[in-house]
């Protein structure tokens, strides 16, 4: 809420987050945003405990949240540059857990409407029962008893406490996004989400709709020059007939789920409307093949839901991605992405590429080192830490990269971005930023983290226990952001530069 405030301060049309959806965050335990339990339920990770109204009439919850070892630890992980999320996210559900037994006894208007909201999403109900039945088995659900795996859920099978738990959750986080997005709109800054390619093998989704995944098959990426053994990611892909028999009933309900509260949506790995690589279990990366999707009505899907929810849609399309996919995309209107560190040219004429009309643009991705971390080669470091790339091709590719900065400097001076005779990487950044913003794509989308020079990326595509993924804290909270003028005014300039220059506004819903 701070951020989309702080944001709409300094112009902006959205605020953009990761995927915000239900996660294993204990047994088993996979923090990726990417890999979620369900694409049909929020992470309750990120519920404001404070923010909930049981919270000032549950005298437990306020003398845990203020008891002393509550305090040390909570200010432990505050001071941690890594997020323990094991460990937060049990030390929150005590909390959690405490305003649940103190609701699930009230007879208030609140109860009321928490009553007729799980009566009426029978999906949650399951939900539910999944989530507390895992915890009472302690293993995936594909190693349950036949039953158990086949969906026939009983009472006796969870713990009904557990179960309300997840119930009560749920419809914390999604009352509280639905705040969020309204007083997003009111800032006139809409909420940006990501809905991503898979779900978690483990998760409820393989679960309740076995009939709508492929079993025994793995979704991922053949074999390129990063990746030479080309890539598992692990997850279940849907089954092109199966959900094209069942209306794409699945797929239609993980839209509206996002759709309720996004201005944008993004889709990951958009190629998955027409294609997607399949790796059959026991198999090598290198040995999949790629079987086609019903494209023309996944796009009339997308249409009709985002001209029904007024949201727009962005299609992640990076990498090799085939000309006519993108002709598709451009034929139904769904925008593009343009991530200027893919696109910088060693020419100087034109080091920074132009930008196609009606695309998303950035200076990069959670997937690559902020803007600081490439402009210094940090990138090509951990390629070849990581056995990516050998000695002689990383001496290569940090030659060409210093003369790709030079080319760079050179056009941001042509253009009049660029003025000092030997600029510090700040005003580089800012340079490659305003001559972003001059261009006339839809959307464009500033990473804070560049704002201040952050070296370090989120998530390295490959790597499993090798890095850290998804658990790097940012540098500074929103109270430091917000005490940082010179943040503030760098983001004002941009958005007076898109006034000037872009004239689309924000991207458009697909036809």
């Amino acid at each position: 809420s701070e951020l989309t405030e702080w944001a709409a301060a300094a112009g902006a049309d959205v605020v953009g987050t990761l995927p915000l959806l239900a996660a294993f965050l204990d047994r088993p335990y996979d923090p990726s945003p990417y890999a979620p339990v369900s694409r049909l339920f929020w992470n309750e990770f990120f519920v404001d405990v404070t923010a909930v109204p049981e919270f000032d009439d549950c005298d437990e919850a306020r003398k845990l949240v203020s008891s002393r070892p509550f305090r040390t630890e909570m200010e432990s992980f505050r001071a941690a540059s890594w997020i323990d999320y094991k460990r937060q996210m049990a030390l929150k559900r005590r909390v959690l857990e405490l305003l649940c037994s103190s609701f699930v006894d009230s007879r208030n208007q609140r109860r009321r409407d928490f009553e007729q909201y799980t009566a009426s999403r029978p999906e949650l109900q399951a939900y539910a029962a999944f989530r507390a039945t895992m915890e009472r088995q302690g293993k995936p659900w594909s190693e349950w008893p036949e039953r158990l795996r086949s969906g026939g859920l009983t009472e006796a099978d969870s713990d009904e406490r557990v179960q309300s738990y997840h119930q009560y959750v749920q419809w914390l986080a999604d009352g509280q996004l639905h705040a969020l997005a309204d007083r997003s709109q009111r800032h006139s800054a809409g909420l940006y989400l990501d809905l991503p390619l898979g779900v978690h093998p483990a998760g409820f989704d393989v679960w309740r709709e076995p009939g709508s995944f492929a079993s025994r098959i793995a979704g991922g990426a053949p074999p390129d020059r990063f990746f030479s053994n080309g890539q598992n990611w692990g997850f279940a892909p849907v089954h092109p007939e199966k959900i094209r028999c069942d209306g794409y009933r699945h797929y239609i309900q993980c839209l509206r789920h996002h759709m309720r509260y996004a201005r944008v949506l993004r889709i990951d790995h958009v190629m998955n409307l027409h294609r997607l690589y399949w790796i059959p279990e026991g198999f090598a990366a290198t040995d999949g093949t790629y079987v086609g999707y019903h494209s023309d009505e996944f796009y009339a899907v997308l249409a009709l839901e985002s001209e029904r929810h007024k949201t727009a849609v962005i299609g992640e399309d990076l990498g090799t991605v085939p000309h006519h996919i993108r002709a598709s995309m451009s034929e139904h209107g769904l925008a593009g992405m343009y991530v200027t560190q893919f696109q910088f040219n060693i020419t100087a004429r034109e080091a920074m590429r132009p930008t196609p009309g009606g695309s998303l643009a950035s200076l990069n991705t959670h997937d690559m080192r902020p803007f600081a971390g490439f402009w210094e080669g940090l990138d090509i470091e951990d390629q070849e830490e990581l056995g990516l790339i050998g000695s002689n091709d990383a001496r290569e590719a940090r030659g060409e990269r210093e003369l790709l900065k030079q080319s760079v400097v050179q056009f941001l001076r042509r253009r009049g971005a660029l003025h000092a005779e030997c600029p510090t990487l700040a005003e580089i950044l800012e340079a490659c930023l305003l001559e972003l913003a001059g261009r006339e794509e839809a959307l464009m989308l500033v990473n804070l983290e560049d704002l201040w020079l952050e070296r370090f990326q989120q998530n390295t595509p490959g790597t499993v226990d090798e890095r850290p993924n998804w658990q790097r804290r940012a540098r500074y909270g929103m109270e430091a952001v917000k005490a940082d003028s010179q943040l503030l005014h760098l983001l004002q300039r941009v958005h007076r530069q898109r006034q000037r220059h872009a004239p689309f506004g924000c991207a458009r819903q697909p036809d």
